[in-house]
């Protein structure tokens, strides 16, 4: 992916932090700026793990909401409707 994208007037980008192309980070920034007002939810299996970037750096970069790999269901419906406000199942 050269570039990171959302389809057009998503509420919500779920991104994961590993992936080719640009490193979350990066990522997280070209999307924010591409989309402003777009709530984003950062993953990875690497935040608890001492490898990569923490969580508070995906924060630091735009994110609304960091969330460690494997996601707990719950955890991820609790992150999505506080971010659109939306009852979800």
């Amino acid at each position: 992916m050269d570039r990171p994208a959302a389809a057009p007037g998503a509420r919500l980008i779920i991104t994961d932090m590993f992936m080719p192309g640009p490193c979350g980070v990066d990522a997280i920034g070209k999307l924010k700026k591409q989309h402003p007002g777009t709530a984003l939810i950062a993953v990875s299996g690497h935040f608890n793990s001492g490898q990569g970037l923490s969580a508070s750096e995906a924060l630091a970069a735009g994110a609304d909401r960091a969330l460690a790999k494997p996601v707990k269901r719950a955890e991820l419906i609790q992150a999505v409707a506080e971010l659109v406000g939306a009852a979800v199942r």
